[in-house]
């Protein structure tokens, strides 16, 4: 025992407390809000432990009653087991976990990757930049999974490119088998590897070229290791076939054509939309940086040698963030490690480091801020037992018992908004819904389903046809409309104003005015209006 605390550094007291802090700071977000999909994500868990056999028909919408593939069946079901056996606690300290197994793992890989080991401050203030920007993607989000699997997918990568070892390969079908029951981030973890493949073809094509003298050729593959890697690559696409939709499971790939759900839905906004994350901003500006440093000084031979596949893949994570801000946590995993080779380089991090090094009073403040951080964190933890009960100001919770109470209104189709569709499958699962956020890009009426619900919104005549279309007698909306709130940056930098944000909304207008409608139920979290007397 005494050994093993003579082997104990200050770096590992430090490690502990970050990661405990970061713990803290997980769980701590994930507290404060209700995801608008965890209902439907319990309820289709529900019916998977209830019936032992994935969905395939969707009975939870009215309006589209024909097949749909959950493409995240297993975590529905191990979430729903999870929150039945031993609580929403439990279910947030998990998914708090995954992702915490996350960045400690990328933080082995660099320190293993990176020869020197970089300092430690370097590390933590770029990793708690990247973690404090994603907060808004993390919680109680199946999508966490992906961030977890995308960056095992990027160590053995990393391993087999170094390393060469056909057991790596051996890993990949079972990864892509799991990940693909799990959740669809599945599909960016094929395009990885076969663009990693693509990328080594060429990289063997352009290192005969002269002008290639600033390439790094350290990953340079054989013609053999490719084909090692593709028939790797082809078996783990086969693996995702032997899930229980086989090749049903990318079926839902259909209803992406349309890219109106990535103006739509808050978490598919691009980064440039309001209202705008400056924290992610901040992120994408120093991964803009860093590849112009990288590739001016790799062009002088100075500092570095071109990894094609590190440029490509940071490249295209920052496209896919840039796009949509829901793929940030993926930019932040690929691209950590190039921060931490580009910056330090550039500033001397490792003599910084030194000089810190011997400094006891900065680590015992250090030490100190760290422990009070992580005690303010767990003193103020929201603790409670049913989200549904306590986040109900912003669902229609009292709305929903009224409705309950009042089984007269049953038989009458009811359109309800769109971000209450998940909470209602679990909360009112006796009452069929018009749409939910299960299936927004479902085709339906030659656009998506997402734009067919929008068709209530339109004009006072679509307004009618619709709510007539679908005999519509009941509308449950929130109470008050969202009034954007643009500070001061956004008015003097983006020329944003609240007037140009605010949408009219054009069918509560129209309920409000219409002879044919009256209010029902009202309170200060949902309005209930109702067709006839």
């Amino acid at each position: 025992m005494i050994k093993f605390w003579k082997k104990i550094k200050f770096v590992h007291i430090f490690w502990f407390l970050f990661y405990l802090f970061i713990f803290g700071l997980l769980l701590k977000n994930s507290l404060t809000y209700l995801d608008p999909d965890f209902g439907w994500h319990l309820k289709v868990g529900q019916e998977i432990a209830q019936t032992a056999a994935v969905p395939h028909i969707n009975h939870y919408d009215y309006a589209f009653s024909g097949r749909w593939v959950d493409h995240e069946w297993l975590s529905n079901l191990l979430i729903y087991k999870l929150y039945a056996g031993a609580g929403y606690l439990a279910v947030n300290i998990a998914l708090a976990l995954i992702i915490l197994a996350a960045f400690i793992s990328l933080t082995i890989f660099i320190y293993r990757r990176w020869s020197g080991r970089p300092p430690a401050v370097w590390l933590a203030v770029f990793q708690f930049l990247g973690i404090f920007a994603a907060l808004p993607h993390f919680g109680v989000r199946i999508q966490e999974i992906s961030v977890l699997f995308l960056l095992i997918l990027l160590i053995i990568i990393y391993a087999y490119s170094r390393q060469r070892k056909l057991y790596y390969l051996c890993l990949l079908p079972p990864l892509f088998y799991l990940w693909a029951n799990l959740h669809a981030g599945f599909l960016i973890g094929l395009f990885v590897i076969f663009a990693w493949a693509g990328v080594k073809i060429i990289e063997r094509w352009w290192a005969r070229r002269p002008e290639a003298a600033w390439l790094d050729r350290s990953g340079l593959l054989s013609p053999k290791e490719i084909l090692f890697w593709l028939g790797a690559a082809l078996l783990s696409a086969g693996a995702t076939l032997l899930t229980p939709y086989h090749l049903e499971l990318y079926s839902f790939l259909g209803g992406y054509r349309s890219s109106y759900y990535l103006s739509h839905i808050s978490e598919w906004l691009s980064q440039l939309a309001w209202p705008f994350h400056y924290w992610q901003l901040l992120y994408l500006s120093l991964i803009l940086a860093a590849l112009a440093f990288y590739l001016y000084y790799a062009r002088r031979r100075k500092y570095f040698s071109v990894d094609l596949w590190t440029v490509g893949l940071v490249l295209l994570f920052t496209a896919l963030s840039f796009q949509s801000r829901r793929n940030f946590p993926l930019l932040f995993i690929s691209s950590l490690p190039f921060l931490l080779v580009v910056f330090p380089a550039l500033f001397n991090a490792a003599e910084i480091g030194r000089r810190l090094a011997f400094r006891w009073w900065l680590k015992a403040c250090l030490a100190a801020c760290l422990v009070l951080a992580i005690a303010a964190q767990f003193a103020n933890l929201n603790l409670f037992k049913d989200p549904f009960v306590f986040f109900s100001l912003n669902y229609p919770y009292d709305a929903v018992n009224f409705l309950k109470a009042h089984p007269a209104y049953d038989q009458y189709n009811l359109l309800n908004d769109y971000s209450w569709g998940g909470y209602l499958i679990w909360q009112y699962p006796s009452r069929s819904l018009f749409i939910d956020g299960r299936l927004p890009q479902v085709p339906m009426n030659g656009h998506s389903y997402l734009e067919e619900y929008a068709e209530f919104y339109r004009t006072d005549d679509k307004i009618s046809a619709q709510l007539a279309k679908y005999d519509i007698r009941l509308v449950l909306m929130p109470a008050k409309d969202r009034t954007p709130k643009v500070g001061w940056l956004e008015k003097i930098l983006f020329s944003v104003s609240a007037a140009e944000l605010k949408n009219d909304n054009n069918l509560r207008r129209y309920l409000s005015a219409s002879p044919g409608w009256r209010t029902l139920y009202g309170d200060g979290a949902a309005i209930i209006y109702l067709k006839g007397k």
